[in-house]
């Protein structure tokens, strides 16, 4: 298992290590900004849908401010 997440994601993981503590921290925002939008999309609350939602756009403005090429392909 640990092969194949190696193969799969092995230039994504040496990446992420390479990140400072700030850019780690910005990027695991993002990923739990995006699991709670998805979470909160399956409720009936149309306000915690909007909440959610503020906050992943404030997680992707923290990381196109602080992770470099954090939109962009290479």
């Amino acid at each position: 298992m640990k092969e194949l997440v190696n193969i799969l994601y092995g230039e994504e993981i040496k990446e992420f290590k390479a990140y400072t503590r700030k850019q780690k921290a910005v990027h695991i925002y993002v990923v739990v900004s995006l699991c709670l939008v998805f979470l909160f999309a399956c409720s009936n609350s149309l306000l915690a849908v909007f909440i959610a939602a503020a906050n992943l756009a404030n997680a992707v403005r923290l990381g196109y401010k602080h992770i470099p090429n954090f939109g962009q392909e290479e």
